[in-house]
């Protein structure tokens, strides 16, 4: 695994982690409230009506990362299934936008929580 990919993983887990703990505000301000904001982020998983729990670390690793090809700075799209108490892995799905700042620090968009 890339060294960049093992960071975006540990990002991914922290992301998770803030969802499975239903803070959401800090989740949101983690991303800066970039495309959705606390309401539409606890809006999503409300709607989807099951309690969510962290996602393995064996499954955080096969989660897609794609980079953005061109992209300046490197970014990439990645795609997680989250788990649910009820479920395990569910079809509710995270989808985040992942770009690397010139100090070398990872900011996150959220894109989209969704059933896929």
């Amino acid at each position: 695994m890339h060294v960049e990919h093992k960071l975006i993983t540990k990002k991914l887990h922290d992301i998770t982690d803030l969802l499975a703990s239903a803070d959401y505000e800090s989740l949101s301000n983690m991303c800066n409230g970039v495309r959705l904001n606390t309401e539409e982020i606890e809006h999503a998983i409300e709607e989807y009506g099951e309690t969510l729990i962290p996602v393995p670390w064996s499954e955080l690793t096969s989660a897609i990362i794609v980079e953005i090809i061109n992209s300046i700075p490197k970014a990439w799209s990645v795609t997680c299934p989250l788990w649910s108490k009820a479920e395990g892995k569910s079809d509710l799905t995270l989808e985040l936008t992942i770009i690397a700042t010139p100090s070398g620090e990872l900011t996150v968009e959220l894109d989209n929580i969704h059933v896929l």
